[in-house]
């Protein structure tokens, strides 16, 4: 239940962006732990407590990065958070663009 109320709380606190950004940091610390969580499955540990066990670090995960985002670990400005974020957003549409125009040469 508690860990539910955190992931709510989590959440109504982050746009939808980050929430994106985070979930693709959980999905990397879930496949680092993939191989470990094959040794586990040979020992035939209960299949819930795995599935806890993987919650609590997405959990893990997602706090972590909403505290760094939140900027506990630096301390920036808000207008240094929105440069940032700019910057990020044109570096994207940089990205897309080259991708077009590779696809435009492959044709």
């Amino acid at each position: 239940m508690h860990m539910i109320m955190i992931i709510i709380i989590i959440i109504t606190s982050v746009n939808l962006m980050r929430i994106i950004r985070m979930m693709r940091q959980a999905m990397v610390a879930v496949m680092m732990v993939g191989s470990w969580m094959v040794n586990v499955m040979v020992v035939q540990i209960d299949l819930l407590d795995l599935w806890r066990m993987l919650a609590m670090i997405v959990v893990v995960v997602v706090v972590l990065d909403v505290a760094e985002e939140d900027g506990f670990g630096s301390h920036q400005s808000q207008e240094g958070k929105e440069r940032k974020e700019r910057a990020e957003e044109i570096h994207f549409i940089g990205d897309l663009q080259g991708k077009i125009v590779t696809l435009n040469k492959l044709i």
